[in-house]
């Protein structure tokens, strides 16, 4: 079967693990590899009709499913709780939006809740995601293969050069569902992702607001340039199952802590040229932390001087490992990974932020 022909679509569940298939947002997937897991045993018991040393039957007692969907990163618009963003909010658990002036646009600001599940504190409370995988089965006939209960425990950003911004969400899940009928009216957002050439590393932002809840961001301090970039992001989440549920697939999920890295890969350069690799490597020898600010921003206006943006700050970076590689041909390389910390002035290790023109996740 020709794998070009699969589409996914996702949902918000008011209920986690309600499957959903009615008003979907559509992703534009590279690739996926969602698939069910099973619990199951050897029936060992002692029995009247004994097997001749063979094993009698195998029982499943518990499923899940789970696993990882690949796309470019795509801004978002309009009213739906459209993709990435959807998968953002899951990610951290809680979600501040504002308005900027009268205009369509909207600044939005991923934060880590408390308790992602108790909803005076986080905004997923019980619900869940519906995710469907449409797929040819018979030459041009599809089928959609669906998954319930999904919630979301990492993503992995990286940007090569020349290259569009991909983005790996983890997920996990309750169900696996035997395959339905194809859900039909696929549509994707017109709007160009982000680039390579699209994006802004400095290490000095300028944050307009009050923290944590911040309404943008100014460029400032040095401007960095590097060869490559990948930022991992994870929440720590883990399913489990509980006794007295009466369900064969997990019901409660714990709750972990919430990491970053950063790793960025970039020409060794002195002091005098702005952003000096030499001084931040001597910073990690002497275990000084490091800032930094990444932005997207794709030149496509939503309102007048205001375009689609992603937006992630660090603001406080340890150093966990660096290198200045000499070579005798090309450029001297400095690679540098780092963790994310809590800042105090900032309220936060991670600054996730989207400005588009829907209204809220």
């Amino acid at each position: 079967m020709y794998g070009g022909d699969a589409s996914l679509c996702i949902q918000e569940e008011a209920t986690r693990g309600s499957l959903l298939s009615d008003d979907v947002s559509w992703l534009p997937i590279k690739s996926q590899n969602l698939k069910p897991t099973f619990i199951e045993e050897a029936n060992t018991e002692f029995r009247a009709d004994a097997t001749v040393r063979q094993q009698k039957e195998i029982i499943r007692v518990a499923q899940s499913c789970g696993g990882t969907i690949t796309t470019n990163f795509y801004p978002e618009a309009g009213g739906n709780k459209v993709g990435l963003g959807l998968f953002l909010k899951y990610l951290m658990g809680d979600v501040h939006t504002v308005q900027i002036g009268s205009s369509p646009v909207h600044y939005h600001g991923f934060k880590v809740a408390r308790d992602l599940f108790d909803p005076t504190c986080g905004t997923i409370g019980e619900k869940g995601i519906s995710v469907h995988v449409n797929r040819p089965v018979i030459c041009s006939t599809k089928a959609a293969f669906p998954f319930s209960g999904m919630r979301v425990s990492g993503m992995t950003l990286t940007q090569a050069t020349n290259a569009s911004l991909e983005v790996a969400t983890e997920l996990f899940g309750q169900r696996a569902h035997v395959k339905t009928t194809e859900i039909g009216g696929e549509t994707y957002s017109a709007i160009a992702c982000f680039k390579s050439g699209h994006l802004t590393i400095c290490d000095a932002p300028v944050p307009s607001g009050v923290a944590p809840n911040y309404n943008g961001f100014t460029i400032g301090g040095n401007t960095i340039k590097t060869r490559s970039l990948t930022i991992t992001l994870a929440n720590g989440l883990t399913d489990q199952y509980v006794l007295g549920s009466k369900k064969d697939y997990p019901d409660e999920t714990d709750i972990g802590m919430v990491t970053a890295t950063v790793a960025l890969s970039a020409p060794a350069r002195d002091p005098a040229s702005g952003f000096s690799s030499i001084d931040t490597f001597e910073k990690w020898i002497s275990d000084v932390d490091v800032e930094l600010f990444f932005r997207w921003d794709n030149g496509t206006a939503i309102a007048a001087a205001q375009n689609y943006l992603l937006d992630i700050h660090f603001p406080k970076l340890h150093i966990t490992d660096s290198n200045i590689a000499d070579v005798l041909e090309g450029e001297n390389m400095f690679d540098m990974t780092a963790t994310a910390q809590v800042n105090t002035a900032d309220l936060y290790a991670i600054g996730i932020f989207m400005q588009n023109s829907v209204a809220s996740y």
